[in-house]
C-alpha cells in the first residue's frame, strides 16, 4: 500500500490518502491532514504528534496568530 507517513515521527498510517474531484478542484482527504487556524494545510501529522506540545514533532501554531495591531499602519480615531 501507499499509505502516508507522519511528518513528525515517521509512523506509517493504516489508511490511504483519498482524492476526490468536484469538477474544478481536486480535494485530498486523510485523518492526519492538518491545518492551522486559518485553514492553511501544514501536512500529515499523527494524533500523537499533533496533540503533543513538542515543537520538534508539530512545528506549526494552532492558535490565532494574526494580530491586527502588527498588520501595518492604521488610523486611530484621534488621527483623522
Amino acid at each position: 500500500m501507499n499509505n502516508p507517513n507522519c511528518r513528525g515521527c515517521e509512523k506509517e498510517s493504516d489508511q490511504p490518502i483519498i482524492k476526490t474531484f468536484d469538477g474544478a478542484v481536486t480535494h485530498t482527504c486523510h485523518p492526519w491532514m492538518r491545518e492551522d487556524y486559518y485553514g492553511i494545510t501544514t501536512g500529515m501529522y499523527c494524533d500523537t504528534c499533533y496533540n503533543s506540545n513538542d515543537s520538534s514533532l508539530y512545528p506549526y501554531r494552532k492558535d490565532e496568530y494574526y494580530d491586527p495591531l502588527y498588520a501595518g499602519e492604521r488610523l486611530e480615531p484621534e488621527d483623522w
